[in-house]
């Protein structure tokens, strides 16, 4: 064993004894600390068994601590009564491990686990490890802490235009390069720009939930710079379906966050003022043309120079190469959706074939050159929407629940808010549509392949859920 692993193995034990004796801190530290932690932390096993991830570790030590819970506490999620979004997960979880058998190969199953169980893994740490208000706001503000530090890394790297952190080891899906030949776009640490844009769209929402909740100046004024840098980051990462679903996270936080409207204004200004500076200096710089899903690894163009960069000064002409570049961006294959009606296509005709339980994990890719290809017949490696992921892979038995898990949400904030419920209530309800337009828009056209995104989303579903309840039983006992 070299010294990296006996360093990652014991750095591995200790983050797992922390997620099984003090929960709710591995709890935090696998929603915020995970994308990082990733880059560094992992113990190889030898061929044929998987990696010992950061991840991983922390999820079985919180999977331990989550049934000692459940053992001994007397307000456990079986004596308290199960939710139904709680017997929808257990359904999908069920079926996702009864399927694992029929994946095509190992990898295939390993990555089913990882995008798909371990989040739903984590809403059931929110809903048992957080015990009253201040924990739940301990999450908040570790999710909007991590946002923030993404959106820095993300303005550095649009910047600079050089990768700084690779991603890491266990990204499911091959890295991209722009090809509109004119904008970067965000390969560090998250693997996808899409991926930091995600990020964005749960701190967004959570900084205005704080500011609701208030605090003091230097709290409030920093959560306007927070939400501002998230802004920021959001414009640079040129995700067109983030846009949309951050516009309509905004126009629920200005319908329900009466009380900090102007605040969410001035934050929201100072980041688009900050991204339309930023594009304004960064200079063009071709990237190699490639297929979207099939670069094997990050380009690492030559840095501006001196003179480059004093030639880049902000000016009209500036200004105006920048707004043609957002707006080829935002029409580039617009009546393909960038190529994804073909893909969905494809991947109904592949479902309508085995509609009920699906091809296994894995088999859309292996059997894609079948189904779906582009414009030069080249086969494309995914769908570009993981609700057809999942039916492909699963069918109607795997889908099914899983939608109706995610669909919660927005009915539970829909009945709560019709029932004029207090103000600190309609807030957690209107941050609980918020965070399922985060999470449902985004999976429409692409698949969520990043395992932070839906551990960070679930986690927080379990949470809230966890704190409605709270309060509910509390003015029952009143």
């Amino acid at each position: 064993m070299d010294l990296s692993n006996l360093v990652a193995g014991i750095a591995l034990l200790l983050v797992a004894l922390l997620g099984l004796f003090r929960p709710v801190l591995g709890f935090i530290a696998l929603l915020s600390v995970t994308p990082f932690a990733e880059l560094f932390l992992h113990f190889g096993l030898g061929a044929g068994i998987p990696d010992l991830s950061f991840s991983r570790a922390l999820t079985a030590g919180l999977a331990i601590a989550f049934v000692a819970r459940e053992v001994r506490a007397s307000d456990g999620l079986l004596r308290s009564g199960l939710q139904s979004m709680d017997g929808f997960a257990l359904m999908t979880l069920f079926v996702l491990v009864v399927f694992l058998p029929r994946a095509v190969d190992s990898d295939a199953a390993q990555r089913a686990v990882t995008l798909l169980g371990m989040p739903l893994a984590s809403y059931f740490f929110g809903r048992s490890f957080i015990r009253d208000s201040r924990e739940l706001h301990w999450v908040f503000a570790s999710v909007v802490a991590l946002a923030v530090v993404l959106a820095l890394y993300a303005i550095l790297e649009a910047e600079t235009q050089h990768v700084w952190l690779k991603p890491s080891f266990g990204t499911p899906a091959p890295l991209y390069h722009d090809r509109d030949q004119s904008l970067w776009l965000l390969q560090g640490v998250m693997g996808r720009s899409g991926n930091f844009a995600r990020v964005m769209l749960f701190g967004v929402p959570l900084g205005f939930y704080l500011m609701q909740r208030g605090g003091s100046a230097l709290q409030s004024n920093g959560l306007v710079a927070a939400v501002g840098l998230m802004a920021c980051a959001l414009v640079l990462t040129f995700s067109r379906t983030a846009w949309i679903a951050c516009l309509l996270e905004i126009a629920l936080a200005m319908w329900f966050f009466g009380r900090v409207r102007f605040r969410m204004l001035i934050s929201l200004a100072l980041g688009i003022a900050l991204a339309g500076f930023l594009l304004a200096e960064i200079p063009g710089q071709p990237q190699a043309e490639s297929d979207s899903m099939d670069a094997p690894e990050i380009a690492r163009p030559e840095r501006v120079s001196e003179p480059q960069k004093e030639a880049s000064v902000p000016g009209p002409a500036a200004v105006s190469s920048a707004s043609e570049s957002l707006w080829e961006r935002v029409t580039h294959k617009l009546a393909t959706l960038h190529d994804r009606i073909p893909r969905w296509i494809g991947a109904v005709r592949m479902w309508s074939e085995k509609p009920f339980l699906g091809w296994g994990y894995g088999e859309s890719s292996r059997r894609a050159q079948d189904y779906y290809a582009g414009e030069d017949h080249k086969p494309y490696r995914s769908v570009e929407s993981d609700y057809l992921q999942i039916l492909v892979d699963g069918g109607l038995v795997l889908l099914l629940p899983y939608i109706l898990f995610l669909a919660i949400p927005f009915f539970a904030a829909w009945r709560g808010l019709r029932t004029s419920e207090g103000n600190g209530a309609s807030a957690l309800l209107a941050l609980l549509a918020c965070l399922g337009v985060a999470m449902v828009l985004p999976a429409l056209a692409s698949v969520l392949n990043h395992q932070s995104i839906k551990t960070i989303a679930f986690g927080l579903f379990g949470c809230i859920v966890t704190e409605r309840l709270r309060a509910r039983r509390a003015e029952s006992s009143a």
